[in-house]
């Protein structure tokens, strides 16, 4: 009786790590509202902007494709499994159900923990190089700060006005060694010209030297032609991060931010605050002027623009959360920190100790299966003597 509740049991558990995350998708699918933290009422609206959008249905018409010939493949490589399985020893063909439902349930697992292990993962990379960051300024001394710092505003100087060539999401890596802007604000010759932190969203990232796709997959890039994120009258830096992404949350959630909201930018010995004051949602990546326009210098006004890709999946507009400079009282910085207590960690990687809790009781189950059908096996053995 208990072997056949357990049987029940490890089923349902292989149905629910499949079908959960794809319920999920469909019923967020649905959801008014940009984020996934609230329900904000029912709409076709995304379904809409999908069906209109040429790059995601040609993308569609090349999944029915590989969905077909995958059938066919599926479809010859089961009969002829089929047809072996027929062949097998009447033991086997009792152990085969348990084996392949064993290893359904491990790729099933692995897809539902990719995201969180690959976030976290990605975390500990993004620490190591802001601790790599931090310890490189910290070697410093003053005169090397006076000489950065000028550097950096000599380089702003020569920016009247930001300018916006094409997408940033779209940029080809190029070979910037050599250039000028490689040599401004990068202490550690590693591209790295300081760090972002959100304290709302709990992010703390890394600031490379342009957007190239490999920066862009670790963390935030600074947009050039924009001015460097050094604070001053009349600059505006745009920071660009990707969202959505599988294997890191990096900007995804900076939909959250609202205005009166603060970020930190950490270059060199110094600790820039801004207050979001500006939130463009949905701007069209194709609308260069509407985009020029949002992160255009502003007389008398020190900007910093945070510029990421939306809605996830079709990412066929952009959204801009702006702040302006505000005195630094380290309050909140400070706070986001102290917040990556056990209790925070916890809460953060509920998923991935949940799901090794499933597995571990999983793996417990089996064993003692294993244990019992052995002595089982032993006691059959010896009555038969």
């Amino acid at each position: 009786m208990i072997r056949k509740y357990l049987q029940k049991i490890y089923l349902a558990l292989i149905f629910i790590l499949l079908y959960a995350p794809i319920v999920t998708l469909v019923v967020l699918s649905f959801n008014q509202s940009k984020t996934r933290a609230k329900w904000g009422g029912f709409t076709l609206k995304w379904y809409k902007e999908l069906f209109q959008n040429e790059q995601i249905m040609s993308a569609f018409y090349t999944t029915l494709i590989i969905a077909f010939i995958s059938a066919a493949i599926a479809t010859i490589i089961g009969t002829a499994a089929a047809i072996a399985i027929q062949g097998m020893k009447q033991k086997w063909k009792q152990k085969l159900p348990g084996i392949l439902l064993g290893l359904v349930f491990l790729v099933g697992l692995g897809i539902f923990a990719y995201p969180t292990v690959a976030d976290q993962w990605n975390k500990y990379h993004q620490s190591r190089a802001i601790a790599s960051y931090e310890e490189t300024v910290a070697d410093m001394d003053e005169v090397d700060y006076q000489k950065l710092w000028e550097m950096a505003e000599e380089y702003n100087s020569q920016i009247g006005n930001n300018t916006f060539d094409g997408d940033a999401f779209s940029q080809e890596e190029q070979n910037m060694r050599e250039s000028k802007y490689w040599s401004v604000l990068n202490p550690g010759d590693n591209g790295i010209m300081g760090y972002i932190s959100i304290p709302k969203i709990e992010q703390r990232l890394p600031i490379y030297h342009g957007t190239s796709e490999a920066v862009l997959q670790i963390g935030a890039g600074h947009m050039s032609g924009t001015s460097l994120p050094v604070g001053g009258k009349g600059k505006h830096s745009v920071l660009a991060a990707h969202r959505g992404l599988p294997s890191a949350k990096l900007f995804t959630d900076i939909d959250q931010l609202v205005e009166g909201d603060k970020f930190y930018v950490h270059v060199l010995d110094k600790v820039l605050a801004y207050e979001v004051d500006q939130i463009l949602p949905m701007v069209e990546k194709d609308d260069t002027d509407t985009l020029t326009e949002a992160m255009k210098n502003v007389e008398g006004e020190d900007y910093v623009t945070l510029f990421t890709c939306t809605p996830y999946g079709v990412n066929s507009h952009r959204l801009l959360v702006r702040g302006h400079s505000v005195p630094y009282n380290g309050e909140d910085d400070e706070k986001a920190i102290a917040n990556e207590s056990m209790l925070q960690t916890v809460k953060d990687y509920y998923m991935l100790y949940a799901i090794l809790a499933v597995a571990a009781a999983i793996l417990i189950t089996v064993l003692i299966k294993i244990i019992r059908d052995r002595k089982v096996s032993r006691g059959s053995k010896e009555g038969g003597k």
